[in-house]
C-alpha cells in the first residue's frame, strides 16, 4: 500500500544494516529473513491488531516463521541481557522507522506522545514500547561494540 511502503522500506533498511553488524559480531541472525519481515511487517495495517492480523495472513500463506516474527513487532517482552534474534531487531527497527526516515528513539517517542495527546492509555503503551526498544538497542550495542545511533 502506498502509505506503508515508505515505512516498510525504512524499516527494512534498518533490519539489513543491523543484521549485517550482528552477523559480523558472531550473532546468528538471518538477514534475508529480516529483510522479508521488513517489507511484510505492516501487511495487516488498518486492522485493530495489525501485527496479529498480519501474522494470520502470513500463516495462511504458508509462512509461519515470518508470521511468528511479525506477530510481535508491536509488543515484545525483553529483559535486560536477553538474547537478540530477528524478532528483537525487527521490533527495534519498527520503533526507529518514521515514514521514509529513521529517528532516534527519543524523537520517535516525542512524536508518538504528541500524536497520542489526549489518550493517556495510548501514551503509556508507547512509553512502554520505547523502553523495550531502548533495552534492545543497548543489547545490540553491547554485541556490536559500538553505539548504533538511529541504527544507521
Amino acid at each position: 500500500d502506498i502509505h506503508t511502503r515508505p515505512w516498510s522500506s525504512a524499516a527494512s533498511d534498518v533490519y539489513k544494516r543491523q543484521g549485517k553488524k550482528l552477523v559480523q559480531a558472531g550473532c546468528l541472525v538471518n538477514i534475508d529473513l529480516m529483510e522479508a519481515c521488513g517489507y511484510l511487517h505492516d501487511i495487516g495495517k488498518g486492522e485493530r491488531d495489525h501485527a496479529g492480523s498480519g501474522a494470520e495472513i502470513l500463516k495462511n500463506m504458508g509462512c509461519p516463521h515470518i508470521a511468528d516474527i511479525i506477530a510481535c513487532h508491536m509488543d515484545l517482552p525483553f529483559a535486560d541481557g536477553g538474547k537478540i534474534t530477528e524478532k528483537e531487531v525487527i521490533y527495534l527497527a519498527d520503533k526507529l522507522a518514521c515514514g521514509e526516515k529513521t529517528l532516534s528513539l527519543e524523537k520517535r517517542l516525542e512524536s508518538k506522545l504528541e500524536q497520542l495527546s489526549g489518550n493517556p492509555k495510548g501514551q503509556m503503551a508507547a512509553e512502554k514500547r520505547m523502553r523495550t526498544a531502548m533495552k534492545i538497542k543497548r543489547a545490540i550495542e553491547k554485541i556490536v561494540g559500538r553505539n548504533i545511533g538511529t541504527a544507521g
